[in-house]
């Protein structure tokens, strides 16, 4: 049985051009886990139910912060960059997903974007916002761990890794505030960011980090993959 995976694209932008992004990662990851990944651009929130027919599973990626009005607040001073046409998009992939119970993991900005639009909010920027935190975006590359964080031995991330502490990588300036009322945090930095979310009532996952550009390094991230590519097989089963 052959599943396929949407995973959400952003923008990128230069003086003569405007492109579809997403990291390779996000494609080898997914196609190393036994699926195959369906890329899914910011086109008209009204075809986000056609790409869910098409797919077994949803993952929201990472990439620039979401406009801070859609949790009621304005931009702090150090944010400036938003992607209004990604932002819609997202919100109706998610939203129709999650009427669906369609598995959907989200993955740095992904996990903040199904939190805002479950109700919760941010923090828009940590250094600034948050006394004591540490640096939280790491100028290496993403395939190196950046700082540990401790998991929910009952969570999601501690069943699937097996593991109470793991290395992971960083690249993020904001961060969970107030948390949604349908998810529960499993998995946090020394600092008391959270790191990891799960859905109370439905098959919901986000992470902070990028598990993604680990898995060739440590293999251990892998099993993300692989625990999500087999929920989708049992929605797949019963959909």
């Amino acid at each position: 049985m052959v599943n396929y995976i949407g995973i959400s694209c952003g923008t990128e932008r230069s003086t003569y051009r405007t492109m579809v992004h997403l990291n390779r990662y996000y494609v080898r990851a997914v196609e190393k886990a036994g699926a195959i990944p369906v890329l899914i651009p910011n086109v008209s929130p009204e075809l986000s139910k056609e790409y869910l027919n098409l797919v077994d599973g949803l993952i929201l990626s990472g990439g620039d912060d979401v406009a801070s009005w859609r949790f009621h607040m304005g931009p702090s001073a150090n944010v400036s960059v938003f992607d209004a046409a990604r932002d819609e998009m997202e919100e109706a992939l998610f939203c129709e997903a999650y009427r669906r119970q369609m598995p959907i993991l989200g993955i740095c900005r992904g996990m903040q974007y199904m939190n805002i639009l479950l109700g919760g909010d941010l923090y828009q920027d940590i250094p600034t916002q948050m006394k004591g935190a540490y640096n939280h975006v790491s100028k290496e590359t993403l395939e190196d761990g950046f700082h540990t964080i401790t998991l929910d031995k009952d969570g999601w991330l501690g069943r699937w890794l097996n593991k109470e502490t793991i290395l992971v990588n960083s690249e993020h300036h904001q961060a969970l505030k107030t948390v949604a009322k349908e998810l529960k945090p499993v998995a946090y930095s020394d600092d008391g960011i959270i790191e990891g979310v799960e859905g109370i009532d439905g098959p919901i996952y986000g992470v902070q980090f990028h598990p993604e550009a680990m898995v060739e390094k440590h293999p251990v991230m892998m099993k993300i993959f692989e625990g999500f590519i087999e929920l989708t097989k049992e929605y797949k089963l019963n959909k």
